[in-house]
């Protein structure tokens, strides 16, 4: 290879990554989470029922007759180290983790999943009241849990595929890093928790003692979409290369 293709190979090489085309990879522990129930709040182990049909109220169910029979959770992550920009979303994961003894079978968590939802960001730890007639109410749904590692006896993780759907995942992705720069989950399921034998989802939220590593999760692969111009530029560029490579291979021989 002589000295000028190798300068030609690496300008290609330049060319590519000036087009945008690295992955980023965002993993983060939750900022925060909320049991949402009369009862929950900050500070509590989340969970998540329905009324055995329907895992979300028609309405956000504080002061309603829905008050008893929906509870989710709601989990909030910051991601304004990532940065604006218009980004395709390669991979992304929810993963939690259900405490020990969970108090229903396999076939019933299959019949009613564990659900990760959108759900407006507008929540604070801080400033958390149930009652709160700001407090938003789940929306489209993202994923359902993959049960793949339940166990009745043991703590075991659950984990997500957010784009799965049927809501588009990447499309919220979007908005939030070009909005405030946070994104948030509702988990909820239409499990009902007072069956018996058919315990509520129970997970270790962050503020669990002696279960920090067991918070949820949120990791995301991401990859900027690269600008028209820049894929002109790559095109031309890389055109001009595969038109002179030939000349080169045919003066070696």
């Amino acid at each position: 290879m002589t000295k000028k293709l190798l300068t030609m190979l690496v300008a290609a090489v330049c060319l590519v990554s000036a087009a945008g085309v690295s992955a980023g990879d965002y993993q983060s522990v939750v900022t925060d989470d909320i049991w949402v129930y009369p009862y929950g709040g900050p500070a509590s182990t989340l969970r998540a029922w329905g009324d055995g049909t329907n895992s979300v109220a028609p309405v956000y169910p504080a002061g309603s007759e829905y008050e008893h029979t929906f509870s989710y959770s709601y989990l909030k992550w910051d991601l304004t180290s990532i940065g604006p920009g218009n980004y395709t979303v390669l991979r992304a994961h929810l993963t939690v983790t259900n405490v020990a003894n969970a108090g229903y079978t396999l076939e019933a968590a299959q019949a009613n999943p564990l659900e990760a939802r959108a759900v407006g960001s507008n929540f604070s730890e801080a400033t958390w009241s149930y009652d709160a007639p700001t407090n938003p109410n789940p929306g489209g749904l993202f994923g359902n849990g993959d049960m793949s590692n339940y166990s009745p006896t043991s703590e075991f993780s659950i984990t997500v595929d957010l784009l799965s759907g049927p809501s588009d995942f990447a499309a919220y992705f979007n908005s939030a890093v070009n909005g405030d720069g946070r994104v948030a989950l509702a988990l909820a399921s239409a499990k009902i928790a007072s069956q018996s034998g058919d315990a509520p989802y129970k997970l270790w939220s962050k503020d669990d003692l002696g279960h920090e590593a067991s918070a949820p999760i949120l990791h995301i692969e991401y990859a900027p979409v690269p600008e028209p111009g820049s894929l002109l530029v790559l095109s031309a560029g890389l055109t001009g290369f595969m038109g002179v490579l030939p000349r080169f291979v045919r003066r070696r021989r």
